[in-house]
């Protein structure tokens, strides 16, 4: 149980990292977009700000 802790919170800056553009944070975590978004849509990531990690 601790791997989707991990990948939540790898999401969760890949997200605040590139200010919640999706291309450039799946691109940054070596996946699609489509995989990208269906994982924030899981994580429920839409209302992160965009805060510099």
């Amino acid at each position: 149980w601790v791997i989707p802790l991990v990948t939540e919170e790898l999401f969760i800056a890949a997200t605040k990292h590139t200010n919640g553009n999706q291309t450039k944070a799946a691109k940054m975590l070596g996946i699609s977009r489509g995989h990208f978004r269906c994982k924030q849509d899981k994580f429920k990531l839409k209302n992160i700000e965009s805060v510099p990690v």
